[in-house]
Order: C-alpha cells, then structure tokens, then sequence
C-alpha cells in the first residue's frame, strides 16, 4: 500500500484500522480478519499494545522519507515482481523503498 499509493503520486498513506482488538473488533461488517496498526490485547492484565506490522512498516517508510520532495514511478514491473519507490529528500538524499 506505501509503494503504491505514492508511486501514483499520494502525499501519505492511511490504513484505515488504527488500534483492533484481540478479535479484530470494532467492525461494522466487511472485513473480519484485517488487523489494526495495533492491537489492543485487553485478555492480559495489564491491556497490552501490540504493534503489528503495518505499524513497523508505515514507521521504517516515514523515518526515510518523511520531507521526501521528489517521488519516482519510472520503473515497471511484471506481475509477482518487486516493487519500489524512490524519493529525493531535501537534503538531497535519495531513498528506495522496495
């Protein structure tokens, strides 16, 4: 999702479910199984918050690129192929996210 909304030139990215519980709730229908960017694991004492991977994913994106000015899509890729994207930062440091 971060490669490819920037690759077609978003400024950020969003995943819709920020904290879930231990059950994947709160949901109104739809997706029973998506997870949060955390999980509020409230079956333990004390509650416990339980980063997941989108939230190391979106963390490790944003801490190379978070001034990027500059976001290239000039690569194509076949299907099953990586994907990546690059940025230019102020600096003038370039970063690859694949």
């Amino acid at each position: 999702m971060i490669i490819g909304a920037t690759r077609n030139w978003a400024k950020s990215v969003v995943l819709w479910n920020l904290a879930l519980d231990q059950e994947h709730k709160p949901y109104l229908g739809g997706c029973k199984t998506c997870r949060g960017v955390v999980t509020i694991d409230h079956s333990s004492s004390p509650t416990k918050v339980i980063p997941n991977v989108d939230f190391t994913a979106l963390a490790h994106a944003a801490s190379f690129s978070l001034l990027a000015l500059f976001a290239s899509n000039q690569t194509l890729f076949d299907q099953g192929s990586l994907e990546s994207v690059a940025f230019r930062n102020p600096d003038g440091s370039i970063v690859l996210i694949v």
